[in-house]
């Protein structure tokens, strides 16, 4: 599963977040994080060092050093990002005019999707 995630990761270029997450004890308290993590509506819940933790969006971005009000430039954010590479990585998929989930050849990224639908 290790080898997944870093590929995972690498995919979505995040490979020096899972990098961190293999330092002594970083590794655990990511794994406690991401098995208790739910997301609603509202914010999300998550269980860490024996605390519950309730944040709303707002909270959450704060927390994680973004904007209060959530606000996003999405045309900049996503500048470099190449949908068409991106999909063939995850599917061997030269069209990605009509995307489908079940085209995601591994499980992780899949159920990733799924997840955050």
């Amino acid at each position: 599963m290790d080898m997944e995630f870093t590929a995972v990761f690498s995919t979505i270029d995040g490979h020096s977040f899972w990098q961190i997450a293999d330092e002594l004890g970083i590794r655990h308290l990511t794994i406690e994080f991401l098995c208790s993590l739910q997301v609603s509506h509202d914010g999300v819940y998550f269980h860490m060092l024996n605390q519950d933790f309730n944040l709303t969006w707002s909270q959450l971005n704060v927390t994680l050093g973004f904007d209060e009000a959530c606000l996003l430039d999405i045309d900049h954010a996503t500048h470099r990002f190449n949908k068409a590479k991106f999909w063939e990585a995850i599917t061997t998929s030269h069209n990605c005019s009509k995307p489908r989930p079940n085209e995601i050849h591994n499980p992780i990224i899949r159920f990733l999707h799924f997840g955050w639908l």
